[in-house]
């Protein structure tokens, strides 16, 4: 989700040379445990989402114990996997932690990493890219250096952020960063031997060695290369006439003078297109969609008849954030266009922002021309933030079926809007503390904890089986290419891979 301002953190303390880092290096107990209480003070006093999906009591016991954990020294890492164990537990995915510039500088550029690419898949690995190794790509990862699949994943997923109790968003997570998320968890050895077994079910070995990341991407760049990246906002008449596809591979789009589109201008286009052709099935293409501008409402406009509401509440918990300006240098703009735009709800202890256009307009009026045929929205575990959002309001209205899997982003609502990063003095490390609690309208609060779950599940990462399981088979028609893995655009602000910047 966009935010006013992203606000750059201010490093307090002494800055580490680069040249003389040392991941191993142990920080003090009590710088520690100072950085710990400075983080749960942050988050008692700022995070909208902090009681949503667990009690007030039992968050209290959490924070307190992480406080309590960090009363010895610990090197940089070790301290890393007990702040986003806790950060896990909030069950919010805009709410996350990265390593110092410091770590992550060497984690890109001297570290030795596992080579291989992987995704995956309902709690098991598969082999995604091979880094010029002579490991297959599809094969299954039963084990690495003796850890197997499910103990490596189930160790990522106690400290990987996500919305409610959705695992798929997580699982995207892993894969976007498995080599660095292994390195802090598990340890920067030589080589890694593997254990592995293909579709047929034979099982075999093979042992990697580490390699620094340049390397990797050298390696990677000798596989057969992907499709060349298109625009990522496309639409497209498929063969037939019966259908065209509306892709929205991000909501994070570039500023129209660095060579992006225009959102509004595109939608209007495709609609006219669309009209023109005589289509009566629309296959709106969410895939890797994992936010960015409120784009959403927009796009509801032009397939809905009547006014309808987008939000019931959009919130946060305070007028003045003390802390936040402490630990994160925030300046007059943060005043201009998020404090000064709070007011009180009633007796409730909330505050509504008002006077911000990127939330819908109560309530969301139609297009003087709407498509009325039907909609298949695609969808994944990356699909998150603002794109969830769209996903909860065209669930709630029935104006689509689902086709592929459970979206990373939750039905409900999530913590979004302005987000602030604060840094932590002693360790560095920094932490992502979202301001705005989102209600979505009439989301089925039995499913709070859940994302958008297809009524058409599909997994297979090809367009054929997606496009078929949406419009069913249709002679002639031919979709596109399957993806390569890592073609899809992906933003990394809603990732929370200890090397991301």
């Amino acid at each position: 989700m966009r935010r006013a301002a992203l606000v750059l953190p201010l490093v307090l303390g002494a800055t580490r040379t680069l040249a003389a880092f040392d991941p191993a290096a142990p920080i003090p107990a009590d710088a520690l445990k100072s950085d710990m209480t400075a983080l749960r003070q942050l988050l008692e006093q700022s995070h909208p989402g902090l009681y949503r999906h667990v009690s007030e009591s039992a968050m209290e016991r959490m924070l307190a114990s992480a406080v309590k954990a960090a009363d010895r020294p610990m090197d940089e890492g070790a301290f890393y996997r007990e702040v986003t164990a806790l950060l896990a537990k909030i069950k919010d995915g805009h709410t996350r932690a990265f390593l110092s510039g410091e770590y992550r500088r060497y984690l890109r550029e001297e570290a030795r990493l596992f080579p291989l690419a992987l995704r995956c898949t309902d709690g098991r690995l598969f082999v995604a890219a091979s880094a010029g190794t002579e490991v297959p790509k599809g094969a299954e990862v039963l084990s690495i250096n003796g850890d197997s699949a499910a103990h490596l994943v189930g160790t990522m997923l106690d400290h990987v952020s996500g919305d409610g109790d959705i695992l798929t968003g997580k699982y995207a997570r892993i894969a976007d960063d498995f080599s660095t998320y292994y390195a802090v968890f598990f340890g920067r050895p030589r080589a890694f031997l593997v254990h592995l077994r293909d579709a047929s079910g034979k099982r075999s070995s093979a042992t990697v060695m580490a390699m620094t990341q340049p390397d990797i991407d050298v390696a990677r760049a000798r596989d057969p290369a992907p499709s060349p990246p298109a625009k990522p906002l496309r639409f497209e008449l498929l063969p037939g006439g019966r259908a065209a596809r509306l892709t929205l591979e991000t909501f994070a789009l570039p500023a129209e003078d660095e060579g992006g589109q225009n959102y509004a201008k595109f939608l209007a286009a495709s609609f006219a297109e669309l009209k023109r052709s005589g289509a009566t099935d629309l296959v709106i293409d969410l895939r890797g969609n994992d936010g960015g501008a409120n784009y959403g409402p927009l796009l509801v406009s032009y397939l809905i008849d009547r006014p309808v509401r987008f939000y019931d509440a959009v919130e946060a918990v305070s007028v003045g954030f003390p802390l936040l300006h402490e630990y994160s240098h925030l300046g007059q703009e943060f005043d201009d266009e998020f404090e000064g735009h709070l007011i009180s709800v009633g007796n409730t202890g909330r505050f509504r922002l008002i006077g911000n256009d990127e939330l819908a307009p109560e309530p969301l009026a139609p297009q003087k021309e709407v498509f009325k045929g039907k909609v298949f929205v695609l969808i994944d575990g990356r699909v998150f933030s603002t794109a969830a959002q769209l996903c909860s309001v065209l669930r709630s209205q029935k104006r689509a079926t689902f086709v592929g899997e459970e979206t990373g982003g939750a039905y409900h609502g999530n913590a979004a809007g302005e987000q602030v990063v604060v840094t932590l003095p002693a360790s560095k490390l920094k932490v992502v503390i979202p301001l705005l609690r989102y209600e979505m309208a009439r989301s089925d609060k039995a499913a709070a904890r859940r994302g958008v779950v297809p009524e058409k599940p599909v997994k297979d990462d090809g367009d054929e089986a997606f496009l078929a399981a949406a419009l069913g088979p249709v002679k002639g028609r031919r979709g596109s290419k399957p993806r390569a893995p890592g073609a899809r655009r992906r933003r990394a602000s809603h990732r929370d891979g200890p090397a991301r910047s």
